[in-house]
């Protein structure tokens, strides 16, 4: 048994466990809520889910309320692989909210839930470590209402929150599977590492397998017997294996979607965009001061307050290399290595090590494990109070006091922030000197209610409001005439600000705004507009490309629309926008891509007549006359869902039925019933051949992905389910 265990006889009773859990619940709710959210209209929004999130959640409910699965969306990117994108969390249990909810009431429940399990998930960690009610809560407290927390509400980070909330309870899970090493710990951390997975942007897990990882080392050695080494390291790796592969429901169609995009073949410049600037950690000691030396962006601001920082330093200083003081400092050093990217050749020789590191950027983002390892210091401080001196830890509030006040006098207009981290410093010092002094005083309980009242007053102002009324008056109406059906023609949308609002709205959009975009669709795009694409911002395409009418827009794209950066519709000539489906006269054979895009690229190619495709079908011969008798050929959509496509055709001899749709594994052909082969056509969208005669042409969306992440998931359950009966039971 891990020596760090509290005593027999020190668990919390379960009307403590309780009362701890409704006060963490009222801080929640006395950090976040505020009168203004008493107006139906308004929510706890943020910058992310202004932009995006509101609609995804919006689209979510819609489609999970006709009980619809929603796989696809075309009214993005001339159509979305929507499940396979991981910020929409549909097997996340918290989209129950969206579909029963309102989507702005189910935004903020979503928020007070994960802030409060933040807190409960760091308190009970640090149970594990000292029986100190005290150093629990002080750990909940700088976890849940830091810097961290607050900049992802800022920025509308939603599932960054979600998984912030699990990554204490994951690391909780771990530390009793290391304790117990019996199958139903097991079972508890593959439960929450896919949970995690479900919840969260990909890295995130991947900085949660960093802290399990640092977490296996320090337990497995170099003191323990190598068979309990063994036990550890194999054990956590299982219930990593069993996690993924619960989760694969999600993670599988979300690989596929990767491979297709150009993250895959990011630079170091990419992967260390936005890295962490050393002078904001000036942050860390003075949340709020702002200067020269910084970059005041919420992407790098993360602390847990001034008297929190004193706190993790006592930890360091008067506990020593213990073992939960161990774990938790070197993922803390770790992580910094992480966040700081571009500013040390470190990152580039974990590239080297890790390549699939290199498909995030925004290094800086790894900061949730030092956020999370600060917190567990500041608390492990407290519960080890009485083995600290006074004098010592008088001696360490004065001197961070003092660099505090010369800090706030070097930076312009920062004495007011530096001289009220000053006031939380000298009373944690006071506080904390006495409870090393006296343990059994109220000095200890004050240190969580300091901690509180700084966070507060540092953060909560930034808790982020926003309005629905607002947000869907900006909703782009298409001027004139409503199209007969869905399908008939797109609209291009460039400012960002406007994006995604097809999701409410119905209008199709060849644009969007989403970090994973379909590598070829994106490419096409800038290579017939001629513009060059900020190489960090491949999460939509440019507005320069609306900047005036360009004719591929309508003849590839379909797009009938466009909308100016002014908020101003264009509407491209009838001569020039090409029917969302319609047969070619002519094909050509490029089997290679980037033949395909010369080929699209030339001013001599014309679009309505011909397209180039990587190969024909097989029951379609080539032709290259343009020649034709016979009543021209029709080819009409009857029939426009996201996952459906029906489309009634006549032609007088075998042609291509070209559509301005996405080409995506997992959409499959029929013509009358009987199976048909799509293949490629100009580059990016679907093509496929149809027999002399009238047809009834149908395209669904049925991808292998889900069906096989589905058999993976349901495999994961049933491990999980005959772990987690088998309590007793040593791995």
């Amino acid at each position: 048994m891990n020596k760090s265990a509290p005593r027999p006889g020190c668990e919390l009773t379960r009307r403590t466990r309780w009362a701890e859990a409704a006060g963490l619940l009222l801080l929640t709710c006395a950090f976040l809520l505020r009168p203004a959210l008493l107006d139906p209209a308004r929510f706890i929004g943020g910058e992310d889910v202004d932009l995006s999130h509101y609609w995804f959640k919006d689209y979510i409910q819609t489609r999970l309320r006709a009980f619809e699965l929603p796989l696809w969306a075309p009214q993005m990117f001339s159509g979305h692989p929507f499940l396979a994108y991981p910020e929409m969390g549909l097997f996340y249990p918290s989209v129950l909210l969206f579909a029963a909810l309102p989507v702005g009431l189910a935004f903020t429940l979503n928020y007070v839930i994960h802030i409060w399990l933040a807190a409960l998930g760091a308190r009970k960690l640090l149970g594990l470590f000292t029986p100190s009610r005290a150093a629990g809560l002080t750990a909940g407290i700088a976890y849940a209402f830091g810097g961290y927390m607050a900049s992802r509400l800022s920025l509308g980070h939603v599932s960054y929150i979600q998984s912030a909330a699990l990554l204490p309870w994951l690391a909780w899970s771990t530390q009793r599977f290391q304790q117990e090493a019996t199958f139903r710990s097991l079972a508890r951390m593959a439960a929450l590492f896919a949970l995690l997975v479900l919840a969260s942007p990909p890295h995130n897990a991947m900085y949660a397998l960093v802290l399990m990882a640092f977490q296996t080392l320090v337990a497995a050695w170099p003191a323990s017997p190598r068979g309990q080494r063994l036990r550890i390291v194999g054990g956590t790796s299982l219930a990593v294996t069993i996690g993924l592969l619960v989760a694969a429901v999600q993670v599988v169609p979300t690989l596929e979607f990767a491979m297709l995009t150009d993250r895959t073949k990011s630079s170091l410049a990419f992967a260390t965009f936005s890295s962490f600037p050393p002078g904001n950690f000036l942050r860390l000691l003075l949340p709020e001061v702002n200067s020269a030396w910084l970059i005041p962006a919420p992407e790098f601001a993360t602390d847990i307050g001034a008297s929190g920082i004193l706190l993790s330093l006592l930890a360091v200083l008067a506990l020593g290399p213990r073992r939960p003081v161990l774990v938790f400092l070197l993922t803390a050093v770790f992580s910094v290595t992480l966040m700081l990217g571009s500013y040390t050749p470190l990152y580039g020789l974990y590239l080297r090590v890790f390549p699939p590191l290199g498909v995030f950027r925004i290094p800086a983002r790894a900061e949730i494990l030092l956020s999370l390892c600060l917190a567990v210091l500041a608390g492990l401080a407290v519960g080890r109070a009485s083995s600290v001196p006074p004098k010592r830890s008088i001696t360490v509030g004065v001197c961070v006091v003092a660099l505090a006040l010369v800090m706030g006098g070097l930076t312009p207009g920062s004495l007011g922030v530096s001289g009220r981290a000053a006031v939380a410093l000298a009373l944690i010092t006071l506080a904390y000197s006495r409870a090393a002094a006296r343990p059994e005083t109220w000095s200890r309980a004050a240190i969580p209610a300091i901690v509180f009242t700084e966070l507060l007053l540092a953060h909560g102002p930034a808790v982020p409001i926003s309005d629905r009324r607002f947000l869907e008056r900006r909703v782009p109406r298409v001027p004139g005439p409503p199209d007969a059906s869905r399908g008939a023609s797109r609209v291009f949308v460039s400012a960002e600000d406007r994006l995604d609002r097809g999701l409410v709205s119905g209008h199709e959009d060849a644009n969007g705004y989403a970090p994973l975009v379909l590598g070829r669709y994106y490419r096409l795009n800038l290579v017939l507009s001629g513009v060059t694409a900020d190489p960090m911002r491949r999460h939509l395409l440019p507005a320069s490309i609306s900047l005036w009418p360009r004719a591929y827009l309508g003849q590839i794209l379909n797009v009938r629309w466009v909308m100016r950066e002014s908020g101003e519709w264009l509407e491209l000539p009838d001569a020039v926008v090409l029917p969302r489906a319609r047969f070619v006269e002519q094909t050509v054979v490029e089997p290679v891509p980037y033949g395909q895009l010369a080929w699209l690229a030339d001013p001599d190619a014309d679009p309505a007549t011909t397209a180039v495709v990587d190969r024909l079908p097989s029951d379609l011969k080539p032709t290259n006359s343009l020649e034709s008798s016979g009543p021209p050929p029709s080819a009409q959509i009857v029939h426009y869902a996201p996952e459906r496509i029906e489309v009634a055709v006549q032609t007088e001899r075998p042609r291509l039925l070209v559509l301005a749709e996405n080409a995506y594994p997992g959409w499959r052909a029929s013509i009358d019933g009987r199976p048909a082969e799509i293949v490629i056509a100009n580059y990016a969208f679907r093509g496929v051949g149809v027999p002399a005669g009238a047809h009834h042409v149908t395209l669904s969306y049925e991808p292998v992905s889900l069906r096989l992440g589905a058999t993976l998931s349901l495999t994961g359950l049933i491990v999980l389910i005959l772990a987690w009966r088998r309590p007793g039971t040593r791995v």
